[in-house]
């Protein structure tokens, strides 16, 4: 790839993105349909897609995003277009070229942001097609193709601007120097349908690779709940034909416990532009299967439709659900807290000893569980374990259902949520009965010298 850090160069790729004519467009459905699928594809919240001019980044078509355009200094997009393949940032926050900028700071406060370059004929990087996130993430390199191909897809879009606006204006010269005024009329219509033939084609078959490639089940309908688009997933988990499919509603495909449920996400997906659901489908061995369903309302050939996708996370619910016997087993107390001190999880155990209800205790602090001086000395361990961000272990005596005072040894660790929150986790282990134990013995230590003292008497 050229550098575009030289002038020479920058004003080349400046020459390539100004034959586009795609500054400050109108906007496009097919362009609003490809940032709206990527950001459903990868679930994330916001996804764009920019082009760089000499000061600015300016938005073609974006989903979570208010703004049209920002300064091309502070941008993502400035990384993006000097590399090849997906320009990656886990946490903005903390990454030394971003922590500062309005992006970050202000308003979407982005944190996670994945973007490859949009590449022209000519080999120029004009600008990038990248998803984000508030929160920070991980990037599964093994996805990056999919990005990379909706790119293209992009890429053909704006090819097919060009070719059209060069197709139009030569062919009319040419009409104009024979004077014919029906053969200008002719040749344009020709060249205008010719050239939206071959970028509709360009755009089926990409598309249809993309979503045939999603690890999980691809679906666009209407609001009558006509399927218009479906990847071949969704044919292969229900057994159907592609005639069976547009014969069906959605609702069809859903355990009929849920589909009460189904039917109103759905209609929080056209009222508010956006929602999920976990919810179980029917697949075709009449088998319960719990799934994601995501949901991003989009316009598609000038009608409102919901485009998303069905993951299967029934091995993370068949993981969920052993954690959860395994926990209730266990006899130590479990517990996780966010960075505010609030339990966020909290095992039977825990409950018992702390005299409440697992559901009870969510949201709440010690200080609501626990004498106030004992409350205070939990406070101060778990904000130590935030910020040395090291283990602490401590020996504890709580009042327990009985009357009677118990003592544990806890454990308090720092980790961190999938979603990157800061979170203390927590054991304790009753040690009461040792403890108990080791008085015993040094009671029994202090007769037997007492004795001992006193037979020397």
């Amino acid at each position: 790839m050229k550098s575009i850090l030289s002038d020479i160069y920058e004003q080349d790729r400046l020459a390539v993105l100004d034959s586009y004519g795609i500054m400050d467009s109108q906007t496009e459905p097919a362009f609003d349909n490809l940032v709206s699928l990527a950001a459903s594809i990868y679930e994330m919240p916001m996804a764009a897609i920019s082009f760089l001019d000499g000061e600015r980044q300016w938005f073609k078509a974006a989903v979570g995003l208010s703004i049209r355009e920002g300064a091309r200094a502070e941008s993502f997009c400035t990384h993006v277009i000097q590399q090849a393949g997906v320009f990656v940032v886990s946490d903005a926050s903390k990454d030394n070229r971003f922590k500062g900028v309005s992006f970050v700071t202000d308003a979407p406060r982005v944190r996670f942001y994945a973007g490859t370059p949009l590449i022209s004929e000519e080999g120029e990087h004009l600008g990038s097609l990248c998803v984000m996130d508030s929160v920070p993430r991980e990037w599964d390199p093994a996805r990056s193709g999919i990005l990379e191909g909706l790119a293209r897809q992009v890429m053909a879009l704006v090819e097919n601007r060009r070719t059209g606006t060069h197709g139009r204006n030569a062919i009319a010269a040419k009409a104009g120097e024979l004077k014919i005024a029906s053969l200008k009329l002719t040749a344009v219509e020709a060249e205008d349908e010719t050239t939206k033939g071959i970028g509709l084609r360009m755009e089926h078959h990409l598309l249809e690779q993309v979503v045939n490639s999603l690890p999980g089940i691809f679906y666009l309908f209407d609001e009558a709940g006509q399927f218009l688009r479906w990847n071949r997933n969704l044919e292969s988990v229900f057994g159907m034909s592609a005639e069976d499919i547009s014969e069906h509603h959605p609702l069809d495909l859903i355990a009929a416990s849920d589909r009460p449920a189904v039917a109103n996400f759905f209609r929080r997906v056209f009222d508010e532009g956006e929602a999920e659901i976990e919810a179980v489908i029917i697949d075709r061995d009449k088998k319960k299967c719990p799934h994601l369903l995501t949901g991003r309302r989009i316009d598609f050939d000038g009608q409102p439709a919901v485009i998303g996708m069905a993951i299967d996370i029934s091995q993370q619910k068949q993981a969920e659900a052993q954690f959860q016997a395994f926990m209730k087993k266990n006899p130590a107390l479990a517990w996780m807290k966010d960075a505010a001190g609030r339990y966020v999880y909290v095992n039977e155990t825990f409950a018992d000893a702390y005299r409440v209800t697992p559901e009870s205790a969510i949201g709440k602090t010690d200080a609501a569980l626990l004498p106030k001086a004992i409350a205070a000395r939990m406070q101060m361990k778990d904000e130590a374990v935030l910020e040395t961000g090291e283990a602490i272990a401590a020996v504890e005596r709580l009042p327990s259902s009985d009357g009677i005072e118990r003592s544990w040894r806890f454990w308090r660790f720092p980790f961190q949520s999938v979603e990157g929150e800061n979170l203390v986790g927590g054991l304790g282990f009753d040690i009461t009965e040792r403890v108990l134990a080791e008085v015993a013995v040094c009671e029994s230590e202090e007769r037997y010298r007492n004795l001992v003292e006193d037979a020397r008497d």
